[in-house]
Parts: structure tokens; sequence; C-alpha cells
């Protein structure tokens, strides 16, 4: 293998030295002939596995063909494919300033069909569109630099980019397109909202353990004793301009008739390649996440102050978490229904997560019986107790730790489904060993997708 390897390497520098001679004795060739020949060139390169050369060399067969008369258009057309070849490639190597140079170049080649084509003059709009594959491809080639781009720059930057990007021509021209770069601009929107570090996606913290304010009756499980997350204020501009780039993108999108065949069994729906169909699944998980933020802003107050509530007040208030948590499932199970892969079981997560928390709450708060009424015989404090009891009794039972148990079930069945694991399903497996009373996780380390020493892999190296 050792001889091979030295013998390839031989093979292409001695190739390198035929080529750059011939490359000085080409000046005065035909600007055609010298198309061909770079073409014919980069594809040697890239069969002996010289990516930068190869490259280089698309970029000069760029250049010479600009040289190429006007009725020799459909040359300068053939050379898109080149130049989206030589953008990816310095992509791949990590060259940051010329892939920017190839694709903006590529945009401006074939990102809209000008007026002044001499091979598309007289023509009419329908006949202008066979160039439309190019004008897509324009399209494609911006939305790569992008990701690519995320990798070294700064938020601020990449904001910029894809405002610029949603303006070019051959991004407005493609419905698909314009959908994921909306969705895009609005994901670092979101990203830059938060304060802190994201914690799984969520802009929320976990308090230390031991702060948690105990209701001091002992009335509730212990799958209760949970530490809560708290979520922190976000920017308000950027998360209302984040929202509005979602509602842009799935306005476009007719998400509900894709819904509607995916809940009748259609599974074979695809409206979309797969890279649309994730900026969908992206849009409404911002949405989703947006809500459910919100609601965890919605902390409770402190027992002293639950104490001192009425009856009635008391009431509401459980009634009001119980409909904030209601109306959050149905967007989660938007994408439950929508989504196979990670976002549908990240959604799974987030519904379990936000049930035990909204369950939590509920069971931590301090008994509010009514008003004893004037002709019951009992002493204050029996009649107390009898309501003491009657709150106690549905937690005892399991109920709501059965309804609890389903949600991170239906997360664990998704995951395993999947056939991959994910740190979503992770999550979910660390919550429901925490309501089994099994040997398990810390409560501080069920909303997490980072190992913890709980894990059963992480147990296991532990015990090598």
């Amino acid at each position: 293998m050792a001889s091979f390897d030295v013998g390839l390497r031989a093979a292409a520098l001695a190739f390198v030295t035929v080529t750059a001679l011939a490359r000085d004795s080409a000046a005065d060739r035909s600007a055609k002939a010298t198309v061909a020949e770079h073409r014919a060139q980069a594809a040697q390169y890239q069969r002996l596995a010289m990516f930068r050369e190869a490259a280089e060399e698309y970029e000069r067969l760029v250049a010479s063909a600009q040289t190429v008369k006007p009725d020799e258009g459909q040359e300068v057309i053939d050379i898109g494919c080149e130049l989206a070849l030589a953008a990816r490639l310095r992509m791949a190597l990590g060259d940051s300033e010329q892939a920017v140079r190839n694709v903006e170049r590529f945009a401006q080649l074939f990102g809209h069909i000008p007026t002044n084509d001499p091979l598309y003059s007289g023509r009419s709009e329908s006949e202008r569109a066979t160039r439309s594959p190019y004008q897509t491809e324009a399209a494609e080639l911006l939305l790569e630099l992008g990701d690519f781009l995320a990798e070294t720059h700064d938020l601020v930057r990449q904001v910029r980019y894809w405002q610029e990007a949603l303006r070019t021509v051959a991004v407005q021209q493609s419905l698909a397109h314009r959908i994921r770069a909306e969705v895009k601009l609005a994901q670092v929107r979101w990203q830059m909202s938060c304060p802190i570090p994201s914690q799984d996606g969520l802009c929320v913290t976990q308090p230390a353990r031991g702060t948690l304010d105990r209701r001091g009756d002992g009335c509730y499980p212990s799958w209760v004793d949970l530490d809560p997350l708290q979520a922190q204020t976000r920017n308000a501009a950027l998360v209302s301009s984040a929202l509005a780039g979602t509602r842009r993108a799935l306005a476009s999108y007719p998400l509900e008739l894709v819904l509607a065949q995916r809940r009748s069994g259609d599974s074979q729906l695809r409206l979309g390649n797969q890279a649309l169909r994730e900026a969908v699944e992206t849009a409404l998980l911002i949405q989703a996440d947006e809500q459910y933020e919100r609601s965890l802003l919605r902390a409770p107050p402190p027992n002293s102050t639950l104490n001192r509530w009425s009856f009635r007040r008391m009431t509401d208030w459980q009634m009001r978490l119980r409909d904030a948590l209601f109306a959050l499932r149905p967007r989660y199970a938007d994408l439950m229904d929508l989504s196979d892969g990670e976002r549908g079981q990240i959604a799974a997560a987030r519904q379990a997560q936000a049930v035990h928390l909204s369950l939590r709450t509920l069971a931590r708060t301090p008994p509010r019986p009514p008003p004893k009424p004037a002709d019951d015989p009992r002493t204050t404090d029996e009649w107390n107790a009898l309501f003491r009891h009657a709150i106690c009794e549905p937690t005892d039972d399991g109920g709501e730790a059965t309804f609890l148990r389903q949600q991170y079930e239906t997360c664990i069945e998704r995951g395993i489904s999947s056939g991959v694991r994910t740190p979503w399903l992770t999550q979910c497996e660390r919550g429901a060993s925490f309501l089994s009373h099994a040997t398990g996780p810390a409560s501080s380390e069920i909303f997490t997708t980072e190992p913890v020493q709980s894990d059963p892999w992480v147990r296991a190296q532990y015990l090598r």
C-alpha cells in the first residue's frame, strides 16, 4: 500500500509539471480551447484528490470563459457547473474568502436572467425560464455559504449575511430558498435574543440544589422534588423579529394540508426536499419554545405569599397554570406529527418536560381549603384536614404520575423507533427513571442533554 501511495504521488507531481508547462504555452490558443483545457486539467486534479489545485483550475476556467465572444454565449452558461464546484471545493477546504468570491460571482452571472443576454433575447418569459436551474443553484449556493460562514462568523455578521441573501434575486425567485433563508435569519435572531448561553436551545438556568421552596406539609410524592427551570428574559425586539420571520416562512408553506395528510396516515407525503422540511420544522420549534419560555417566566409566587391567598384566588391561579400547559401542547403536537426526525424528538422531550414542571408546581402548591360553612358541625382544624387529604390523595394514587409517565414513554418510543440515539431520548429516559424511584439521575440532571454519571452507558465506563 505504501509503494502504491508513493507511486500515485509521483504521478500526481509529474502531471502538475506537465500541465504547468502546457499552461505556459497556451497563451496563443483560442479562448474556447483554453476553457476545454482547464476543464480537463481540473477533472484530473479531482481524480488525484488534489482538491485545492482542482478549485484553482476551475477558477482559471471561469476567467478564461469570460473572454468568449457574445456569439458563443452558450459557453458562458456551461461554466456554471464548474464555478459552483469551485465554490463548494473552497468551502470544503475552509477557504472562506475565495468561497465568498466564487459564490458572489455565480450569483452575479446566474442569479438572475438579464434582459440583454444574447442567448435569450427576443424569447418569451416562459422560454427564458429554461435558465432557472442555474438560478436555483445560485440560491442554493448562497444558503450553503451562509451555513459555512456560521462556523466562523459572529451572530451579528450572520444576521447581516442572511439579510443580504434574502434581497438577492436568486433567493427571491425561489420560494423554497426564501423560506429557508427566512428561517435561518429567524434562528440567528432567536439565538441572539438570549442574554446567556442557551441550554439545549432554551434560554433557561437551573437553581442550585437546596434552594427549593418546600411546601412544608409533605403532601407530595418524590417525583415532585424536582429542580425547576428558570427562564431568562430575552431581548423583546429580537424575539419579535425572529417570530415575524417564522410567520413569513410558514405563511408560504401549506402546513395545514401537510399536517392533515400526515395525521391521516399518509406517510409518503413529502412537500419539498429535506432542507425545506427541516426549515419548516425549525420555524415551528421556535414558535413553540417561545410560548414555553413565556409559561416558565410566570413563576409561582413563594409559599409565604400563596398562604395568604384566598381559596378563589388560589383556584384561579391553578386554572391559569393548567390552561397555559394545555395551550402549549398543540404546538409541540403539530411538530411531533410533522417530523419523524430530531425536531419531532425534541418536541416530545419538551412536552414531557413541560408536563413534569407544571405538575410539580401544582403538586407543591400549599393546600387551600374552601371556607367552612357556618352550619358545618366540624371544627376548623377538622375541616382543613379533610380538604388537605382530599388534595393529597389524587397525588398519592399515581394518576398524575401515570399521565406524566405516558409523556416520557411517548418520547422514548419515538427515539427508539428512529433507530438513532439522540440526547433527547436520553433526557426522557432520565425522566422516566426519576419517576420509577429507581437508582437514577439527580433531579438537576434530567433536563440536560449532556452526559451525566447516572446514564447507564456512562456508569458502565466508570465501572471498567
